[in-house]
């Protein structure tokens, strides 16, 4: 049961920092946009879709609980799926090396934010890079995992 307790509150930590995340997206836009005149209601507006690379460590209940409140959290703050983010989901069955491989590849392919799910998943993207910010989730030490 204390395990349990434990996903409830890295999963609540995930979602606060997601919801941090957003909003600095939101008065980043805004202070961009300082110059721009703004588009009358009811125009429709070219959106950018941003791209949220998601790595699992391995498949596990929790983790893949984790991994959906994730996706929820995003959608509550307006960020949903398909419409205005492209979430890729990687989940590397436990393989380290695989994991390196999936992270550079989101890396590469420019994702503009990236989510670990695990302690591994989370340190390959540290490794990866050190420019897109990434969220942690099921990480119990992040210092000292070097995160």
């Amino acid at each position: 049961m204390k395990s349990k307790g434990m996903f409830i509150t890295i999963g609540a930590i995930l979602i606060v920092l997601i919801g941090v995340f957003v909003s600095s997206l939101t008065n980043a836009d805004s202070s961009e946009s300082d110059n721009e005149t703004e588009q009358a209601a009811g125009e429709s507006s070219e959106q950018e879709i941003l791209t949220v690379g998601i790595l699992q460590t391995t498949s596990h209940p929790s983790l893949d609980e984790i991994t959906a409140g994730s996706i929820e959290g995003l959608a509550e703050h307006g960020y949903v799926d398909g419409e205005n983010i492209e979430v890729v989901f990687q989940n590397a069955q436990g393989d380290q090396n695989l994991m390196n491989t999936m992270a550079q590849s989101l890396v590469d392919e420019g994702a503009d934010l990236l989510i670990g799910i695990g302690t591994p998943a989370s340190q390959a993207f540290a490794n990866a890079t050190s420019e897109i910010p990434i969220i942690m989730g099921a990480v119990s030490d992040p210092v000292g995992a070097g995160l």
